[in-house]
């Protein structure tokens, strides 16, 4: 069974946004898999640089979304997203320095991505359903 599942009730009902999202599901459980593992830092380490590059792209793509679309929200979700991204920057960082354990992190990516998908981002599928 996967760390985290992303299944429809996740969805916004916009691509290519939901399929972004889904990868980012499918780099945490990658991240997930090397938990234990002999080559755990490392490998967790690379997962948590792919998962920094991917959520940059994707938040460029979802913030773009929603300016097209006329999403009002979108001043305070892009600062949610760049902390974000300091937020996996610091985690990298710990990993690295031995100051946290993968486990903390891949539950922190977990928590936020779905939190954050669930909440956030389902704002913007309820002002596509208004318009």
């Amino acid at each position: 069974m996967p760390f985290a599942q992303w299944d429809e009730s996740l969805s916004i009902g916009a691509e290519p946004i939901d399929g972004q999202h889904q990868w980012l599901f499918t780099i945490l459980n990658r991240l997930a898999t090397h938990i234990g593992s002999p080559d755990e830092e490392k490998a967790v380490v690379r997962c948590l640089v792919d998962m920094e590059r991917y959520a940059l792209i994707h938040f460029a793509a979802e913030e773009a979304f929603m300016r097209e679309v006329g999403y009002d929200g979108l001043e305070k979700h892009r600062t949610v997203h760049q902390g974000f991204a300091r937020s996996v920057e610091s985690y990298r960082e710990a990993l690295i320095n031995g100051d946290i354990a993968a486990l903390d992190v891949a539950g922190y990516l977990r928590d936020w991505l779905i939190n954050h998908v669930r909440g956030a981002d389902m704002a913007i599928r309820h002002h596509l359903q208004s318009r």
